[in-house]
Parts: C-alpha cells; structure tokens; sequence
C-alpha cells in the first residue's frame, strides 16, 4: 500500500497532461500511486497517460460526464487507490520534487487532518504570474485549529490553488469522499468544509512552494469565473445546512458570521458582475451588502461598488489592474 494517493482528475489536457505526470515521477518522496481520472477526453490525453510503464501511474477511463459529476470523478480516483493520505493535482498543473516530502512529513502528527502551502500561478508556457493569495513562501509552517481555518474560508479561499491540498483519508472518508454540495462547477470548497467541520484536529500551512497552478483560457475558473462567485453562497449554506448543532458550535458558526458571510458574498458577486458588465447587478448586490454590513470597513467596500456600478465603470477591477502594472 503506498503512503500517498494523488487523485489526478483530467478533460482534454493532452496539452499539459506529460509535464504533470512527469512532475510527480520527479518527487523526491516515492511512496506514492498516481491516479488519473479522464473524463472522456477526446484529444488524446489517457494515451499520453498509458505511455508510461511506472506501475505507480494509473489512469481511468471513464465516459464523459462534465462538471456536474466532477465530485464522481475525484471519487473514482479516490476509490481506486488505497493511500491513508490523499493529494489533489488536476492534467493540466504540477508540482516541484520536494512537494510530497514536504507536506507527508507534518502527518506524522496524528492531529493534523490536512495540509497545504504555497502555489505559483503560471501561464500557458510555465511563466510565473503570481503566488497565491494569503500564502507566504518563507520557510514558516503554521497550525491551524480546524474550525479557525473553516472560519478562513468564508472570508477567502484561503485553500486555492486545491494542488497544493493535502489530507489524510480517514478525514475524507468521514464526510463520504469528495462533495459538491451547492456547486455545479467545482468540489474543493465544499469538500474542505465539510471535512474541517466534521473531523477534529487541525490543519497545518507549510509555507512552501508546493504547486504549479496553470492559468489558461479553457480551465474552469476562467470560462466559469462570475458562475463560481455567484455558488459561493450556495456552497455555504448547503455544508452548513447538514451539520449539527454540535458541529456548528465546533467551527464557530454563529448569526452574527452568517450575516458577515452574506455580506462578503454580496461584495463579491457584485464585482463579478462588475467585471461582466452587468452593472444593475452588481448595484442591486451592493445595496444589499450596504444594508447587512456589520462594519464599517465592509460598509465603505459596498458603498465602493454601489459608486462604480452607478457610474457603470469597473473601478475596482481598473484599480486592481493598476496595481499589477505597478
């Protein structure tokens, strides 16, 4: 049985799908098994897959059936290996050779359920356009009780890049594998979650470089960008839906954070549809978000949205794009 099971879910990434797979036959931790799960890929990618003769590296064939059923995918490959740990890495990103030894060695800890670190965004070619929100590359590791790092996340996605993500299977198994609970379009949020809700312990942040995330105009989060914003909510209200009073209580969700938490997601949906140029959304979004916040700096945020959807200008996003320039 190997230590690690990477749960490699893939469509039509024929492209990148060598690079990925390559980048985790270069892991200086070798007790791994690569699952791919290709969901009906028509260019060619479980091909490139099959090619190698690793007998670490596997890949399933499975009919298409799109991002619907992408928590059925993620289970597929999750079923088909056997691994007390499980790491996430999509066709079309990778990760430097050190990732696995890394992020294994804080399980030693009983207590630590999940584990993640820093990821680079790249471009299409591999050049660097960022490092990931809220994820310092300095050496430092950092725990987190799990209903701290539950709370984190609806305020961000403290998470993102998923490749970077790390967690035992026992934790997975108890919440019934991956979710997509209130989403359409993608499982890491609701499945964090839940497994944070519902399993005690704690999360540990490596800040380390641990993933590649590849940013291209096929993949989800850009064809999808507003939809995702908008599941948000949904997402939230669907996990929290299915917990008990005692695992409320657990993670610290309270009246008071449900109303901050609607309030972020107003914000955040009307400057996805700033960005779409549906400015009478986003005013109606950030009227609403006006009228909830709870404090003054998420007041003076609404108000910021209900100026540029008035005047009909994307002021946020001009700003934003200033700032990279600079």
């Amino acid at each position: 049985m190997p230590r690690v099971t990477i749960v490699a879910p893939t469509y039509n990434a024929s492209r990148f799908v060598q690079q990925c797979v390559e980048s985790v036959l270069a892991q200086t931790f070798g007790d791994f098994e690569l699952v791919v799960a290709d969901d009906g890929s028509t260019d060619g990618t479980p091909d490139v897959v099959e090619s190698y003769r690793d007998p670490r590296v596997r890949c399933l064939r499975l009919p298409h059936r799109g991002l619907r059923a992408l928590a059925q995918t993620y289970n597929a490959a999750l079923s088909a290996g056997t691994g007390d740990l499980v790491a996430v890495l999509e066709g079309d990103d990778y990760w430097p050779p050190d990732k696995l030894e890394v992020q294994v060695r804080g399980f030693d800890d009983p207590s630590v359920q999940l584990s993640w670190g820093a990821g680079l965004e790249v471009d299409l070619q591999g050049r660097t356009l960022k490092v990931s929100r809220h994820a310092p590359v300095d050496g430092v590791d950092r725990r987190f009780a799990n209903g701290e790092l539950f709370r984190s996340l609806l305020r961000s996605y403290t998470l993102s890049p998923s490749i970077t993500v790390m967690a035992r299977r026992a934790a997975l198994d108890r919440i019934g594998g991956f979710r997509q609970d209130g989403s359409v379009h993608y499982v890491d949020l609701p499945t964090w979650l839940l497994l944070l809700a519902r399993n005690p312990g704690v999360a540990l942040y490596h800040g380390h470089l641990v993933g590649f995330w590849r940013r291209h105009p096929a993949q989800t989060t850009s064809r999808h960008g507003y939809s995702l914003v908008r599941e948000r909510w949904r997402v939230i209200r669907d996990v929290v839906a299915t917990l008990d009073d005692d695992a409320r209580a657990a993670v610290g969700w309270t009246e008071a954070l449900a109303r901050e938490n609607r309030t972020r997601w107003c914000i955040g949906a009307g400057r996805a549809a700033l960005r779409a140029g549906r400015f009478d959304r986003a005013r109606r979004l950030h009227l609403e978000a006006l009228r909830r916040a709870p404090s003054v700096s998420l007041q003076l945020r609404a108000l910021s949205g209900v100026a540029a959807s008035t005047a009909r200008l994307d002021l946020p996003g001009a700003w934003r794009r200033l700032r990279r320039r600079a």
